[in-house]
């Protein structure tokens, strides 16, 4: 083939894919231009959406507490430029919406949204107008906010090696504390536990470190503190007492002979406290106003006994008895 005829060809296909090139390129600047003018006059215009913002809630009353949850987020039917909706629409954190709470004495105390639209648009940009508001009420509970001091309780599980146990009251470095709260919430709480500790084969005293439980209820104040816990533990040995039985009756018309007349009570005390256990801290009764019609006995019951002590036994546990006549 003539050299010629191929030069001819290769730059008359150069010049037509210039050509188309340059076609291509001025196309798309010419519909680039066209697109922003198009861009610019749509979103020039008003439009009406619905957008959703955050809401903070101010001036709350000191001396009240809020017990219900009232919705964090509110959503706003606005007329605004279709800029303005879209730069709310990809904006990644929008102011919020303040609520005034200011003279919410009342204990329900119900807010119209919509009296509060001109404050809204205050907040709000130049160029967006509130139409309406939803939820078009904002409803708060409010409850007295009081304080009280309970008792602390200690929580726990302990076991003893054989022959061991706590030979005296446990001791809390601290036994009282003071929580806030809700009045509703505090009327229904009498003690504050620590939280659980579970201790295992105790045999010798020891003194803990145990936090107080966590509030169930947020809205709850508790002090963030530790107590010491004073645990006296001992070695227990078993022992007996006889004790003369009282006769309780309402009816006196007529006497009760009793057989025995005094029982034994074996029990359990801590070495320690042996020495101070006698017959005389013990009582124990016949009550012949609750004798059982089926049994010809009267059930023997022990109405006093030292804390000192742990009760193994009475024996007789149940006695004879007589009826005569004065």
């Amino acid at each position: 083939m003539d050299t010629s005829l191929l030069k001819y060809l290769r730059n008359n296909s150069f010049k037509n894919n210039l050509t188309s090139n340059k076609r291509l390129a001025l196309f798309s600047i010419c519909f680039g231009i066209a697109l922003v003018f198009w861009l610019l006059t749509v979103l020039s215009k008003p439009y009406k959406d619905s957008i959703e913002l955050p809401i903070i809630y101010a001036n709350k009353p000191q001396d009240k507490i809020l017990i219900n949850k009232p919705p964090s987020t509110i959503q706003l039917h606005v007329e605004a430029s279709g800029w303005e909706l879209l730069s709310y629409a990809f904006s990644l954190e929008q102011d919020p919406i303040a609520i005034d709470l200011t003279g919410g004495s009342k204990r329900i105390t119900k807010i119209a949204t919509q009296s509060r639209v001109t404050n809204m648009n205050l907040q709000l940009s130049n160029n967006l107008t509130v139409l309406s508001v939803y939820p078009d009420t904002l409803t708060f509970v409010f409850d007295d906010k009081v304080s009280k001091t309970i008792p602390i309780k200690l929580h726990s599980n302990m076991t003893f090696k054989k022959q061991f146990g706590i030979a005296a009251d446990i001791q809390l470095s601290q036994e009282n504390i003071e929580i806030s709260g809700p009045a509703s919430a505090l009327d229904t709480i009498h003690f504050w536990k620590t939280k659980f500790i579970e201790l295992e084969d105790l045999e010798k005293s020891q003194t803990i470190q145990v936090q107080l439980s966590d509030p169930k209820n947020s809205q709850i104040s508790v002090p963030r503190i530790s107590i010491d816990v004073n645990i006296p533990i001992d070695k227990f040995t078993e022992s007996s007492v006889k004790v003369p039985l009282r006769i309780v009756k309402k009816n006196s018309e007529s006497s009760i002979k009793i057989f025995p007349n005094e029982v034994e009570i074996k029990f359990q005390v801590a070495l320690a406290n042996f020495e101070k256990v006698n017959a005389d801290l013990f009582t124990a009764i016949v009550n012949f106003d609750k004798k059982d019609s089926l049994s010809d006995k009267l059930a023997v019951e022990l109405t006093k006994q030292p804390d000192i002590t742990r009760l193994v036994e009475v024996n007789p546990p149940k006695v004879d008895y007589v009826i005569t006549n004065n």
